[in-house]
């Protein structure tokens, strides 16, 4: 699988700006980054800053999703709560 973006190249307005896909796949490829360069001892992973830097775009990237995900959940919340209501009333009527 070819990486689509780096802790370098994070995609424009990340993470508020970014599209679903492209946010789900940026936490992906930075996590596999992380993990890469903590396995390989790369020199990056112990640059100062390198380390807190990525750990932060991943965290940001997932509470962004997380936060994407709750407001959906209420959405479909709020729709069955109607659905419901409307059904109750038809059934009294």
């Amino acid at each position: 699988m070819v990486k689509k973006w780096t802790i370098e190249k994070p995609p424009e307005g990340y993470p508020r700006k970014c599209k679903r896909d492209d946010l789900s796949d940026a936490v992906k490829d930075f996590s596999d980054e992380f993990l890469e360069k903590c396995i390989n001892d790369n020199k990056d992973f112990f640059n100062k800053g390198w380390k807190d830097r990525s750990l932060a775009f991943i965290q940001l990237g997932q509470t962004e999703l997380q936060r994407r995900n709750n407001v959906l959940m209420l959405w479909i919340a709020g729709i069955t709560l109607l659905v419901s209501l409307i059904a109750v009333c038809v059934s009294l009527s």
